[in-house]
């Protein structure tokens, strides 16, 4: 995780007081906080990419969505916070091979033959995409790994960890829209021997459970009694999916070892890793989690299995969590 800029421990310090209510993408908070980043550090990659990078902000501020952009040619697009303050960095490095304005749609090559679909209007897509592909927060040697991906959204860590060389994979998303986005990537990419989908969720017991979904912040998607309690995500829909535990997992996958497991479920992973025999966590050599209620619990469980353990906390508890055995492959160059 990269530190945090001036204005971020700002708003999480005003957060913790309660003086400001983030209440998702679209929340004051958030479009203060987007619109000073075009007018300040992404000022330069804005530009690029938009008429006029203060008219840009000003609408952010007032709550608009539609923006008009020159990719290269003038288009407008409604697009979400998140994804504008991240949209000129990523055309600044990838090439965009496409554009569908009636359904806000930026298909992009990220290597030779390799394509991301991206939507601006729902989701965090493209802000994802750079955290991805741009800062690398999952490193870049996957070369020859088998990897489990728990809470794929829509498909960009699938994506990413293949064209990194990655051997095979499964991708594990509960959220039926979702799963269609991921499908479609396989298809585009011809990745259908090397990717396993499974359409479920992984939780305590085996079962079905209520997954909450938050339209304007499908990332923060969660299983019911297990979302943060700190999320400022309101869920307007819910539904039934199928649970799995994440031994039920390991089973039906039947490999005697994983290379690594990233896991990112909006506090599912604290089910996931403390109520799983040690025995099968310990079939992964190398776990990345992104944790949402604080890393305690999870630091004390690694180490007590004989993991190496280094992690980085935001004020709000989310954060990132590294744990690997001693001798195990990294996919990153050095323990963060």
């Amino acid at each position: 995780m990269a530190p945090l800029s001036l204005p971020m421990r700002v708003f999480y310090f005003l957060s913790r007081i309660g003086l400001i209510q983030d209440t998702g993408q679209k929340s004051l908070a958030q479009r203060i906080l987007v619109a000073w980043s075009l007018l300040t550090k992404k000022r330069l990659y804005t530009k690029a990419i938009v008429p006029s990078v203060f008219l840009t902000a000003l609408r952010v501020l007032l709550g608009k969505t539609r923006h008009k952009f020159l990719l290269p040619q003038p288009i407008d697009l409604d697009i979400l916070p998140s994804n504008l303050a991240s949209l000129g960095e990523v055309y600044a490095y990838f090439r965009l091979v496409s554009v569908s304005p009636e359904h806000n749609k930026l298909v992009w090559e990220v290597g030779p033959n390799w394509h991301l679909i991206t939507h601006t209007d729902y989701g965090q897509d493209i802000a994802v995409m750079r955290e991805v592909f741009l800062q690398k927060v999952y490193g870049a040697h996957y070369n020859g790994l088998q990897v489990i991906d728990i809470g794929a959204y829509h498909g960009e860590t699938m994506l990413f960890f293949l064209w990194q060389g990655c051997q095979s994979i499964v991708v594990v998303e509960p959220y039926p829209p979702a799963v269609k986005r991921i499908e479609e990537l396989v298809r585009i990419n011809n990745l259908d021997k090397k990717v396993r989908l499974f359409p479920v969720a992984v939780g305590k017991e085996n079962g079905e459970s209520w997954l909450l979904v938050s339209p304007n912040d499908l990332l923060s998607n969660a299983l019911q009694n297990e979302h943060p309690n700190q999320a400022p995500t309101t869920f307007s829909e819910k539904i039934v999916v199928p649970v799995w535990t994440f031994s039920r997992l390991i089973e039906e996958i039947g490999w005697d070892a994983v290379d690594v497991a990233k896991v990112d479920c909006e506090g599912g992973e604290y089910a996931i890793l403390l109520h799983t025999p040690p025995e099968i966590l310990k079939r992964v050599k190398v776990w990345v989690v992104e944790f949402h209620k604080g890393a305690g619990l999870l630091v004390e469980k690694f180490r007590e299995m004989g993991y190496e353990v280094a992690w980085e906390e935001r004020p709000d508890k989310v954060g990132m969590l590294r744990a690997w055995q001693p001798g195990a492959k990294l996919p990153w160059d050095h323990a963060r």
